[in-house]
């Protein structure tokens, strides 16, 4: 018989907090059209053309760089940038 962990379905989850978060964000109306919260995957609306535009370009790339998750401390171009900002 399966068992469910103390607090399961009750407890908070990384995508109940990304949910909190992008609605907290949003109602300070930092950004300028809203906050998209992208963390589940379920929108209910089409993405942009040029959001579209972009996935399309991504998903043919032919580097095998492009189709591989970031490595668990970031992608290197990406935290070298950060690493400069911050």
């Amino acid at each position: 018989a399966l068992k469910r962990l103390p607090g399961a379905g009750t407890a908070p989850t990384v995508w109940s907090e990304f949910g909190d978060l992008a609605r907290r964000i949003d109602a300070e109306k930092r950004f300028p059209g809203g906050v998209a919260n992208l963390g589940q995957g379920f929108p209910d609306w089409a993405p942009p053309e040029f959001v579209q535009a972009a996935a399309r370009r991504a998903a043919s790339d032919a580097s095998p760089a492009g189709h591989q998750y970031a490595r668990s401390a970031g992608h290197i171009p990406l935290v070298e940038v950060l690493a400069r900002r911050y």
